[in-house]
């Protein structure tokens, strides 16, 4: 089982139920699978190598990107915005990455880094000019490529396979007991694994994902889960603990359909855990 066959198996179960929220965009499973097939088959005209770089912010356009990377069969390897132009060329040379895939404001950006010479591409220029034609590609066993940071030494990159996508998937949707029915507010950025890994596990059970451009206004993020009566959210300690600035009643308030809050990447101040129990479980 592959990513590509997380998406397809939600479309075949859940075809009309919303699948990714973004700002006032909204996607059905199958109107995402139709978008994710129309730019891999534009990506097939581009003739285009293994490895193909993916450098953007949160959007419905970056979900679209990645998995239309992969349904193309080409392995995604996945760059900050915020990335230095000298830790960029490491990246591009090692990778040996064909052409970068970018937002428009990624594109102005890195315009200006004259040491990158592979081609770079917009979002909506890639379908610009393709036909509705479904080509058949066969899935790399590679999905994803992801770097260390490369602060304290030359970034080093991981090549992610299918199959550990589907054994981390599997485990995390059994232990936090993930359904169709769940819908999952997520502000970390999927270009790190934390973000991206909730991606896979609301493709993987036919949940709603409501996806957020970061995690810097906490207002937008409980007034997102309010909104959409959102069951789970994925946050970091540091975002959990400026929660609690918050209003006890107004935190509870907004809360009170969660059912599950994970996080990752640090230690959790154990006061935080405590506070969020009463906020959440009392």
């Amino acid at each position: 089982m592959n990513i590509i066959d997380f998406l397809k198996n939600s479309v075949n179960n859940y075809p009309e139920k919303i699948s990714l929220i973004f700002e006032n965009n909204s996607f059905t499973f199958n109107e995402l699978w139709k978008s994710v097939e129309k730019f891999s088959s534009s990506l097939s005209s581009l003739d285009l190598q293994d490895v193909v770089s993916l450098m953007a912010e949160n959007s419905s356009s970056f979900v679209i990107a990645y998995l239309g990377i992969i349904n193309s069969g080409k392995i995604v390897h996945l760059i900050p915005p915020e990335i230095s132009e000298s830790n960029l060329l490491e990246q591009i040379n090692s990778s040996n990455s064909s052409a970068i895939i970018c937002s428009n404001n990624v594109f102005t950006k890195i315009l200006e880094f004259s040491s990158i010479k592979i081609p770079i591409l917009q979002f909506d220029k890639i379908t610009e000019n393709t036909d509705d034609s479904i080509v058949e590609f066969k899935t790399n066993e590679i999905a994803y490529l992801i770097y260390t940071s490369g602060t304290t030494s030359v970034p080093k990159g991981v090549g992610i396979t299918h199959s550990m996508v589907e054994f981390t998937t599997k485990n995390i949707t059994h232990v936090l007991k993930y359904t169709q029915s769940d819908i999952d507010v997520l502000p970390l950025p999927l270009f790190h694994s934390f973000g991206l890994g909730c991606l896979h596990t609301s493709l993987f059970n036919g949940s709603t994902l409501v996806l957020l451009k970061n995690a810097n206004d906490l207002q937008k993020i409980l007034d997102t889960i309010k909104k959409y009566n959102a069951t789970t959210l994925a946050a970091i300690p540091a975002t959990l603990s400026k929660f609690l600035q918050f209003n006890k009643n107004n935190l509870m308030d907004s809360f009170s359909g969660i059912r599950l809050i994970i996080t990752n990447s640090t230690k959790i101040p154990i006061s935080t855990t405590q506070k969020f129990k009463k906020i959440c479980f009392n």
